[in-house]
């Protein structure tokens, strides 16, 4: 695999006028998650300011801290009273272990009105006071943005199958199980690291399943996730609560929402009567596998965020970052570094429809500052878009403060050749491949797609008794499969950063010693990478 990291990230830090691909997300989409499109040329504008970029949000929602219902709820209805909207306080269904309260916006009255969060958050930002802590509710998306470009795959943008009518669509790019015999997972004793135990990788994603090569049994999700046997992969069941309790906030409101309750991926395919895989099933294990592969002493912490259908709300990713500050808290401050995680890998964003000043507003940047000010790097994917606009959390690299903890790592993906993927996003802060790249896939999946052509044949006692095409949608025998994007380059620049931590050496210090031992091997493990990527 093949890294290149430029001397700087050239214009990544002005204001681009681009485009890129539009942003089309299918109406049974944005029906499921009760969103629609935000478009700067017809949404309203109001004294903040227009809308800069496309995005997408859930419809009736908005995103606040909840101290601010306790202390600000008269002056956000005053301002929402021009909008004929509401904030019912005796209905929203409050949580104080959550970082962010999600709000369902109501009617004032009896008249019909058109509920709007953008409408609603224009009003409330006429009050610089308080605007800065209200966002909207985005949908973040898988691998980026889906779109039409000659030679850009369909599935990685999203939505859309990779294969034809006819079969395989003929752009160059693969997708499906693949035959592999990768030698099984060797890890060291943690003890005899120089870092004195396993670095943790972080992976927000669509969970994990079934999986020879990681070692993953079959995940009952009828039992506690204390009892699963995941193999090389971690989950942590307070964390996938906190990622529950978001999805319980809204639907305790009665606002449609798929709840996240445990971190196997699921389900398959959304349509039982046509049976056909979700594009982004397989998602979140496919990273894990790249990075198992890169740095096998390592140790993936899978934490499931995302629907099979390549798409998460954005308060229950701040959720899953809060329970890992929480949980980097806890090993900083008892001394417990088991509990550490190093790198957080983030393969999903949206485009932030704010100018550039006001993404270190978002909930989700508060959160990954709070991580790097523990000495956590977070590496984000650059988005498919084929664009310099703007993807956000991947364009916080741009963003620098005082923290000693270098900012997010965005990466774009590069060809099986060197070249860069004709899809990626420009101006990340590397490149890594993205393209073709083999990885582990759940052993769960086999969906209704079938061999395009087949004959009967004898064969042995358990396998297909036919000749046939190859079944792109049968996992059952293969761990790996081969798939693209910028979400397949992020976790490759996750697993050498781990790679890097795990030969640092660490020292018995005093407690209040581990964060600042934890920042500066962030720091260091960055230059490694970076040197060696020369």
């Amino acid at each position: 695999m093949t890294i290149y990291w430029p001397d700087s990230q050239l214009h990544a830090a002005a204001e681009v006028d681009d485009t890129g691909l539009a942003l089309q997300v299918p109406e049974e989409v944005l029906q499921r998650h009760g969103a629609r499109v935000l478009r700067p040329t017809d949404a309203v504008e109001g004294a903040a300011g227009p809308a800069v970029q496309p995005t997408a949000y859930v419809a009736s929602v908005l995103l606040m801290p909840d101290e601010l219902l306790d202390t600000r709820l008269t002056d956000l209805n005053g301002r929402l009273q021009q909008t004929r909207m509401v904030i019912d306080i005796e209905r929203v269904a409050r949580d104080p272990n959550l970082p962010v309260a999600s709000v369902v916006l109501r009617a004032s009255g009896p008249e019909p009105v058109a509920v709007d969060a953008w409408i609603a958050l224009q009003a409330i930002r006429a009050d610089e006071s308080l605007g800065r802590d209200v966002s909207l509710e985005h949908l973040m998306f898988a691998s980026g943005l889906p779109g039409d470009l000659g030679g850009v795959p369909g599935a990685i943008q999203g939505f859309a199958p990779p294969f034809g009518p006819a079969g395989p669509v003929p752009s160059g790019y693969l997708d499906g199980p693949v035959a592999l015999e990768m030698q099984p997972i060797c890890q060291k004793d943690p003890a005899t690291l120089k870092l004195r135990r396993q670095p943790v990788v972080a992976v927000l994603d669509t969970g994990i399943g079934r999986n020879t090569w990681l070692d993953i049994k079959a995940l009952d999700t009828t039992q506690t996730m204390s009892t699963w046997d995941t193999g090389y992969v971690q989950v942590d069941p307070k964390i996938q609560l906190l990622v529950e309790q978001a999805g319980v906030q809204l639907d305790k409101q009665g606002h449609r929402v798929e709840i996240i309750r445990h971190a196997k991926d699921e389900p398959l395919t959304r349509n039982p009567l046509i049976g056909t895989q979700d594009w982004c099933f397989g998602h979140g294990e496919f990273c894990a596998g790249i990075i198992q592969q890169i740095a096998p002493d390592a140790t993936v912490l899978a934490i499931r965020v995302m629907g099979s259908d390549g798409i998460a709300r954005e308060s229950a990713v701040v959720a899953a970052l809060k329970g890992l500050v929480d949980r980097v808290t806890d090993a900083l401050t008892t001394g417990d570094m088991k509990k550490m995680v190093d790198v957080v890998s983030l393969s999903m964003g949206y485009p932030f429809e704010r100018p550039q000043a006001d993404e270190k507003t978002s909930p989700i940047a508060k959160q990954i500052d709070a991580l790097r000010a523990l000495g956590v790097l977070v590496v984000a994917a650059a988005g498919n878009s084929a664009s310099t606009q703007r993807f956000f959390p991947a364009c916080l690299s741009t963003h620098t403060n005082a923290l000693h903890t270098p900012p997010v790592i965005s990466v774009g993906a590069l060809n099986p050749n060197g070249s860069k993927a004709l899809f990626t996003n420009e101006t990340p802060t590397c490149y890594a491949t993205g393209v073709n790249v083999i990885s582990t896939f759940p052993q769960d999946a086999n969906a209704s797609r079938q061999p395009l052509l087949q004959v009967p044949a004898t064969n042995r006692a358990g396998l297909p008794q036919f000749r046939q095409s190859p079944d792109v949608d049968d996992h059952t025998l293969s761990p790996f499969a081969v798939w693209t994007g910028t979400s397949f380059a992020a976790p490759h620049i996750a697993g050498h950063l781990a790679k890097a931590l795990q030969d640092m050496e660490t020292h018995d210090v005093a407690v209040a010693s581990h964060q600042d031992q934890a920042k500066t091997r962030a720091a260091e493990a960055v230059n490694v990478v970076k040197t060696n990527a020369k």
